[in-house]
């Protein structure tokens, strides 16, 4: 039985503890994500991204730049044109 997507809640889409920002272009832990109304956002002050629709899983962007960190340091922006 394949699970409905559209059920899954946004944590079922993780397949690593971080994300990347495709606005910002910064990563984070995903629990450092903020959550207003019951969805998920970018943390980072000035950054309106949504968690789901604008930011890549972590492992997804060590695939095309390996010699990123195995986590993102904080603050810190990553430039992955090829996943914006």
């Amino acid at each position: 039985m394949t699970a409905d997507p559209t059920r899954l809640s946004n944590d079922a889409y993780l397949w690593s503890d971080h994300r990347w920002c495709t606005r910002c272009h910064r990563g984070y832990a995903s629990a450092q994500s903020l959550i207003r109304d019951g969805v998920r956002w970018c943390p980072y002050p000035g950054c309106q991204a949504g968690f789901l629709g604008d930011s890549w899983d972590w492992a997804l962007v060590l695939v095309v730049h390996p010699a990123f960190p195995e986590r993102p340091v904080w603050d810190e922006v990553y430039e992955v044109p090829e996943l914006r």
